[in-house]
C-alpha cells in the first residue's frame, strides 16, 4: 500500500518520462480518485505512432517503446494495449499503463479510474440501459443491428457519461457500497426509450 502523497509522486514522474512520447497521457485508478492509501500506479495514454515505409502508422513510437522498457516488466508489451511494471526504488510498487486511441480515450479513462465495483455496476449497467457495449475496448451501439453494432467514439469521458445519461462525475465520487452505486443510475432515468437489448433494472 502506498499513500497517496507518495502515489502522486511516482504518477507524476511517470507522466514526465513518458510525456514526450504521448499524444495524450493522463493518470488514472485510486490516485485519480484520491484514495488514502494506493495500490498501484495507473496511466492511461496514447502513444505516438511509428510510420511504416509508406507513412502509414505502424505501431508505437520506437521512443515510447524505450520509456516503457526503462521499467521492468510485469505481463505486456510495450507495443501492445496493456502492460504491467515496477517501479525502480519504491519497494515493488506495481505501474500499469493502458494504451489507447483516440476513438475510445474517454472510455478508458472512465474505466480505468475505477473504482472496480463502479466500473461494473454504474458504467456498464449505464452502456446496458442503452443498448451499447463494451468490445475489445471500444464502445458499441447495438440499436440498429444486432449483428453488425456501430463503432461509437469515446473522444473524450464527458462523452461516455453522456452516452448513459449521467452527469460527468467527480472521479472522488466513484465509490461506494453496492446499494449506493445502483441509486446513481436509479437518480437519472433515461430521457429516451430504449429496445430490448437487455433490461435496464437487471445487473
Amino acid at each position: 500500500m502506498i499513500p497517496l502523497h507518495t502515489a502522486r509522486k511516482y504518477a507524476g514522474r511517470v507522466v514526465e518520462i513518458l510525456t514526450p512520447h504521448c499524444e495524450r497521457i493522463e493518470i488514472a485508478g485510486s490516485v485519480r480518485r484520491e484514495m488514502g492509501v494506493v495500490n498501484d500506479i495507473e496511466v492511461v495514454c496514447i502513444p505516438k505512432r511509428a510510420n511504416d515505409l509508406l507513412g502509414a502508422a505502424d505501431g508505437p513510437c520506437e521512443g515510447f517503446i524505450k520509456a516503457v522498457e526503462r521499467f521492468q516488466a510485469v505481463k505486456g508489451e510495450a507495443t501492445g494495449k496493456y502492460t504491467r511494471r515496477l517501479l525502480p526504488n519504491t519497494g515493488g510498487a506495481a505501474l500499469d499503463i493502458f494504451m489507447v486511441d483516440g476513438l475510445n480515450w474517454g472510455w478508458q479513462m472512465a474505466l480505468r479510474t475505477g473504482s472496480a465495483d463502479f466500473g461494473r455496476i454504474v458504467l456498464l449497467g449505464g452502456l446496458r440501459r442503452v443498448n451499447h457495449a463494451a468490445v475489445e475496448g471500444y464502445i458499441y451501439d447495438f440499436n440498429a443491428d444486432m449483428l453488425r453494432p456501430s463503432l461509437v467514439p469515446m473522444r473524450e469521458e464527458a462523452d461516455f457519461f453522456k452516452l448513459i445519461g449521467l452527469p460527468h462525475m467527480d472521479p472522488r465520487e466513484r465509490q461506494g457500497d453496492y446499494a449506493a452505486l445502483k441509486k446513481i443510475l436509479a437518480a437519472h432515468p433515461l430521457q429516451r426509450p430504449c429496445t430490448d437489448f437487455a433490461n435496464p433494472t437487471q445487473e
